[in-house]
């Protein structure tokens, strides 16, 4: 008879992993392993679908989600190009080495909201028309899909990436990129139908964005900040509600 020794040991629990999270793993390798830089195209959906071995749905997923976070850049009837962020890429994979895969992802929302209080602060000094208008338009956008009770992800994250860019410091959104990229990435793997299903964290936190917004162009940093921490409450607070429902499984 065996005797298993148990003291100081115990087993991780499997984490379920969602397609496109690899997805979006295979193809930021696949550009780093090639040296491919702003403007190379990648191969097409259907040579992707192949040599991935998975579905035209899954793949089309994984790109919505590299084209918002800025890694590619799709053009309809052309292709699939590199985005303006290969380099970032390298460098999220690098953090994500140094971290050793153990950050949970309520401790990831932590350091978002301190960066995010100081770049709402900083863009309700230096946001520009334009920037408040690239804002204003991912806004209407998330504001349209969801009341549509569609997906707004992609929307979602570019008003953000506008957020960021509006404030003025040229590190922050690159700071902010690492984020998001992991945050997508662990919601995705860790959490699954929270960003793609009707009580998903897109869809549940959509309308505290006008405030957020409007407080930004109105130049109340202070109400800035108190928008975005009630939105990231919100968004604690169904990441702790999924960790209690996953306890009880």
């Amino acid at each position: 008879m065996v005797t298993y020794q148990t003291s100081g040991m115990k087993f991780d629990k499997i984490k379920k992993v969602k397609i496109h999270a690899e997805v979006e793993k295979n193809i930021r390798r696949f550009i780093t392993a090639n040296n491919l830089i702003k403007g190379d195209k990648l191969p097409s959906e259907r040579q992707l679908t192949e040599r991935l071995g998975i579905g035209r749905s899954s793949l089309r997923e994984a790109l919505r989600s590299l084209e918002a976070l800025g890694v590619l850049e799709i053009l309809p009837g052309k292709g699939i190009y590199v985005g303006n962020n290969e380099r970032s890429s390298s460098v999220h994979e690098h953090f994500l080495q140094l971290v050793g895969g153990k950050v949970n992802v309520l401790e990831l929302l932590q350091v978002r909201r301190q960066l995010e209080l100081l770049a709402v602060e900083l863009a309700s000094v230096n946001a520009t028309k334009e920037q408040l208008d690239d804002m204003e338009s991912s806004l209407i956008k998330m504001e349209n899909k969801g009341i549509a009770g569609i997906d707004a992800g992609e929307s979602d994250l570019k008003f953000h990436k506008a957020l960021y860019e509006a404030s003025g410091n040229s590190l922050m959104p690159q700071l902010a990129d690492i984020i998001y990229r992991m945050w997508t990435d662990y919601l995705g793997r860790l959490y699954g139908d929270l960003l793609h299903t009707e009580g998903a964290i897109f869809v549940r936190t959509t309308k505290l964005h006008r405030p957020l917004f409007e407080a930004i162009r109105d130049k109340d940093s202070k109400g800035a900040q108190k928008a975005l921490n009630k939105m990231l409450d919100l968004t604690a607070r169904i990441v702790a509600e999924s960790e209690q429902g996953k306890e009880k499984i």
